[in-house]
């Protein structure tokens, strides 16, 4: 459970890092399409593992004689790996600076 979460993490905190380092230099956005590409990769994998993992850490502590502490830090565990998964798969986090960057540009190609 902890090294899916862990990788939950990673995963997360590069797409963090590397949208806002997009963001804050647009020349960035044509070099980083083998990073972008890796965490599309890795993203679906991680995610709907570590959603696993922490569905599976909640049953056993849930059938066991552990604490309620214990139960409900395995609710919450699980809670916040399933919302990991639902918000990667809901929300296109890869398009985001394009988005912005289209945004920012316009229709008639002048900038801000």
């Amino acid at each position: 459970m902890r090294i899916a979460a862990c990788a939950c993490l990673l995963v997360f905190a590069g797409w963090v890092v590397l949208v806002l380092a997009m963001l804050s230099v647009l020349d960035l956005i044509p070099k980083v399409n083998g990073w972008i590409a890796l965490l599309r990769i890795l993203s679906p994998i991680v995610f709907l593992g570590g959603a696993t993992a922490g569905l599976w850490n909640l049953w056993v502590v849930a059938r066991g004689s552990r604490s309620k502490w214990a139960k409900l830090w395995a609710v919450l565990a699980a809670a916040a790996l399933l919302t990991l998964l639902w918000a990667a798969r809901h929300l296109p986090l890869d398009l985001l600076p394009y988005r912005i960057l289209i945004g920012m540009i316009g229709t008639s190609g002048r900038g801000c």
